[in-house]
């Protein structure tokens, strides 16, 4: 990792500016959520949005 993007990490665990997503897991046949995915996003337009940048 580099130094920049160690430092723009440490930015947004320190201004608390991740993103907790719960995406249901649905039972079509039963019609039933049967449990959730839990997903992390960085800020909004950062080069950290997405999951597998972070």
């Amino acid at each position: 990792m580099a130094c920049r993007e160690a430092q723009e990490l440490r930015a947004i665990f320190e201004g608390e500016q991740l993103t907790p997503y719960f995406q249901p897991i649905v039972d079509v046949g039963r019609q039933r959520v049967h449990g959730y995915e839990a997903l992390i996003r960085g800020p909004e337009g950062a080069g950290l949005h997405s999951p597998l940048a972070l």
